[in-house]
């Protein structure tokens, strides 16, 4: 798809670098990203754009860094909007990470607030997908299909708002040191000690803020509960599609990617590292699934 086709698509969808959504439907789908920045050891990047997580992932167990994680500013997210007008959007739609897990959704409506200024005739809708990872990334690429299907804004807004429901991302972690250090820990902190080989399954909930729905011991009893999270929530759907996610855990992934594929049938399975805003919390060693069902 050229980017003539993006300058008749009239609605827009920009979704911030959590969400992940994978590089080729970004392209496709006109989406545009605003990248969250990553700090380590003072030293800043643009996630996804100058530092890849598997790099992040590696550095921290070699190292034992912890990175820092922040929220692209009002301005970095101003330019992002002014690129999408100048390509010719008239509407926008911001699909942002949970406002209960960051301040992202601040900077984004400072900097929607700003372009409106500038461009009174555009209309910019922020908003809250109350989800974070891949979950975020389902519901961005459901509303850019939308608006490719010739919706206008409040259709494509409608869109996300039904997707949230049918989106969620379900991890276990090898610890909770780092998800304690950035203080992101929440409802969680009870699963904290690191009793041996235990690893704390977590979801997001409906007001996306990190919900432990429990901890197992060892890796087999991991991928069963979070197997069994997917095909409570999913159940009597008509089509399920997986993301299996993952913090520098490639045999692990590997095995989660073959025992959900076995039981849970997904008409499509996607693979992607984590986001490094979340990875910098809960450290290298996560694997989960994202899911979106119809």
């Amino acid at each position: 798809m050229t980017s003539q086709h993006h300058n008749k698509m009239t609605v827009r969808v920009i979704t911030d670098s959590v969400a992940q959504v994978p590089e080729h439907l970004a392209k496709d789908l006109g989406i545009e990203v605003m990248p969250f920045t990553v700090t380590i050891q003072g030293v800043s990047y643009e996630d996804g754009i100058d530092i890849q997580p598997e790099v992040l992932y590696q550095r921290m167990r070699a190292e034992k860094v912890i990175p820092k994680t922040a929220a692209p500013s009002p301005g970095r997210c101003l330019q992002i909007l002014q690129n999408v007008i100048h390509q010719g959007a008239s509407s926008i739609l911001c699909v942002v990470l949970s406002s209960n897990l960051s301040g992202a959704i601040n900077a984004v409506r400072n900097a929607a607030e700003m372009a409106r200024e500038e461009h009174p005739d555009v209309c910019i809708e922020v908003f809250d997908s109350k989800c974070a990872a891949i979950a975020e990334g389902y519901i961005a690429i459901q509303a850019a299909q939308a608006a490719r299907n010739g919706m206008d804004l409040a259709g494509v807004t409608q869109v996300a708002r039904e997707t949230t429901k049918r989106v969620g991302i379900v991890v276990s972690f090898d610890s909770l040191e780092y998800l304690a250090l950035g203080g992101r820990i929440g409802k969680a902190a009870y699963l904290l000690g690191n009793l041996i080989d235990i690893k704390p399954i977590i979801t997001l909930d409906a007001d996306g803020f990190v919900d432990p729905i429990g901890k197992v011991r060892g890796n087999d009893k991991a991928f069963q509960a979070i197997i069994e999270h997917v095909e409570k929530v999913s159940t009597g759907c008509s089509r399920l599609v997986l993301t299996v996610l993952d913090a520098d855990a490639l045999e692990r992934r590997e095995e989660l990617k073959r025992l959900a594929m076995q039981r849970l049938k997904p008409a499509d399975v996607w693979q992607t590292p984590i986001t490094p805003v979340m990875g910098s919390h809960t450290g290298p060693g996560l694997v989960g699934l994202g899911y979106y069902y119809e």
